[in-house]
């Protein structure tokens, strides 16, 4: 399991309730949104996939400095092969906006953290029952980079790379990929842009033109 979480204290207590629940899986921690991102795609330190798998199934949680969990969660349903990992929001939050935007996203369930050690641990067995033993997890390639080439979307005037949602990033690291995904053709479509990028990474570097 990965947990995407940035409060010490959460992760701690997790930790402590999948111990005590005596869950099989291990249990390897995301600080957040971009570190997710960045094992997700099994980059930076998180290249040895031997020592960081690729996971399961992912606890997200969404109130995160910088990239939050929306955005993680909508960088990963537009990524070929990854879409497919199962997601589950971990949050404080019950508000019936940030549900409803979880889904709308692609999020498999919404679970709200429990207050007490007890109904933690409870409920860290009931996720292991179902998603990890009564139900059947897609292929997402086991991490591996099912394309070679990235195609990004790239402001001339500013630089900056389409992330999705109508945001830009100046990391290309966190840009929507466009190859092979329909969705993220759709979203950029729908901006109405004058004029625009593609710039094609391959292994060896970049490939712009307007």
């Amino acid at each position: 399991m990965l947990l995407v979480e940035d409060r010490d204290e959460d992760v701690q207590i997790l930790q402590l309730a999948c111990r005590r629940a005596k869950i099989g899986l291990p249990l390897r921690v995301a600080r957040n949104g971009a570190e997710a991102i960045e094992y997700l795609k099994g980059e930076g330190r998180f290249a040895n996939r031997q020592q960081y798998p690729f996971p399961t199934l992912m606890l997200l949680d969404i109130s995160m400095p910088g990239v939050n969990g929306f955005e993680v969660l909508e960088w990963l349903r537009l990524q070929p092969g990854l879409r497919r990992l199962v997601v589950i929001i971990f949050t404080s939050s019950n508000l019936p906006e940030d549900i409803n935007r979880a889904f709308e996203l692609g999020a498999n369930s919404y679970v709200v953290k429990p207050p007490e050690l007890e109904e933690l641990e409870k409920m860290v067995r009931y996720l292991e029952g179902y998603w990890l033993k009564l139900n059947q997890c897609p292929d997402c390639s086991s991490g591996k980079k099912v394309n070679t080439m990235r195609l990004l979307l790239r402001s001339p005037e500013t630089g900056h790379y389409f992330r999705g949602g109508g945001e830009w990033t100046d990391d290309p690291k966190l840009a929507l990929n466009f190859a092979g995904s329909e969705l993220a053709m759709q979203s950029a479509l729908g901006m109405k842009l004058s004029q625009f990028e593609l710039v094609v990474e391959l292994g060896s570097g970049r490939i712009s033109g307007t």
